[in-house]
């Protein structure tokens, strides 16, 4: 059964340096790419599926803009297909590689569907592979992208340090001493709005102090990680920015 598929695999390659058009080379690429990733022990057969995704992204990209008129967007499905299914690494060059060519076409709103798609790839690498490590690059992908997932992730880190400095009726466990500038014990809401207001070092709401050495270190971790979140946005606009250039 292997030696009729290499066959078959030997026989697209050899169509692929014929003269047939680019729209054929395209499909028989593409299909052969499909082979291959059904048969995983034949992924580098002949050569490393990473040159075949990349030449039927060459291929595929310019043929679309060598149609006649009318033939004015692309269907990225396919290419989706074939990078969620691949090694991540070579997922993820592979995806800025077709980036870069289909801005060079004139495609710029799919560029910008596969910058998003490039963020669920690497959302779904960190999951696969969840470690202490991971688990922090993935809650900073979910800030980049758009305001609203930067808005959400600072609000998720501030719903933690607010849990975290919610103070407790066991002296055992105090890890920090808070005072609302002089009023009573609040409910977890109106707690939360003062340490946002701690966070964005806006006085006179909320006080805070440490009952010991870790207290201190987890509130340079939670603010350090919001601090982090914020730049790692701005960078990420920024290589977006210079990614669609």
């Amino acid at each position: 059964m292997e030696e009729e598929i290499e066959k078959i695999l030997l026989r697209s390659y050899d169509v692929l340096k014929s003269e047939c058009s680019l729209h054929s080379k395209a499909s028989i690429l593409y299909n052969l790419i499909l082979v291959k990733l059904e048969n995983k022990e034949l992924v580098a057969f002949e050569r490393n599926i990473y040159l075949d995704v990349k030449q039927f992204i060459g291929l595929y990209t310019y043929d679309q803009t060598d149609y006649e008129y009318g033939y004015d967007v692309i269907n990225l499905n396919k290419l989706e297909g074939i990078l969620l299914v691949i090694d991540y690494k070579e997922a993820k060059s592979l995806t800025n590689y077709a980036i870069r060519n289909l801005k060079l076409s004139g495609f710029e709103s799919e560029a910008d569907r596969l910058l998003k798609f490039q963020s669920k790839l690497e959302r779904r690498y960190y999951l696969n592979n969840l470690s202490i490590t991971t688990g922090v690059q993935f809650l900073l992908s979910l800030s980049y992208g758009s305001l609203l997932g930067l808005l959400s992730t600072i609000f998720l880190f501030v719903c933690t340090l607010a849990a975290i400095l919610y103070p407790l009726k066991n002296p055992l466990f105090v890890l920090f001493y808070i005072d609302y500038d002089g009023k009573s014990e609040l409910g977890f809401l109106s707690h939360s709005v003062r340490v946002l207001a701690y966070v964005m070092e806006i006085d006179g709401y909320i006080v805070i102090s440490t009952a010991n050495d870790f207290g201190i270190l987890c509130l340079i971790f939670i603010k350090g990680l919001i601090a982090i979140v914020v730049v790692n946005y701005i960078f990420q606009e920024i290589s977006k920015v210079i990614k669609l250039k």
